[in-house]
């Protein structure tokens, strides 16, 4: 992950950039073949996490229900339809 260094107050000039997490390469895929990310509701945390990144990007074809966390934003959305004004 690079996350710029902001120092000056209009944001848009950068200092520089932090790096952190693995320095990871990207190499040309391997599998040339159809592809699907599989997931279930026993998705938490990190997995919806990367689950939700796939989706973004259109990497590839998600398959399964939508995590624990996903499922309570559904739900709290369809009881703020019902009663919100």
């Amino acid at each position: 992950m690079h996350i710029p260094l902001i120092v000056y107050p209009d944001r848009e000039h950068i200092a520089g950039w932090s790096h952190y997490g693995w320095d990871v390469k990207p190499a040309p895929p391997r599998i040339a073949d159809n592809l699907a990310f599989l997931t279930s509701a026993d998705a938490v945390s990190h997995a919806e996490g990367f689950m939700g990144y796939v989706e973004a990007f259109r990497l590839r074809e998600v398959v399964g229900s939508p995590g624990r966390d996903e499922q309570l934003e559904r739900a709290f959305a369809i009881v703020r339809g019902r009663h919100g004004s």
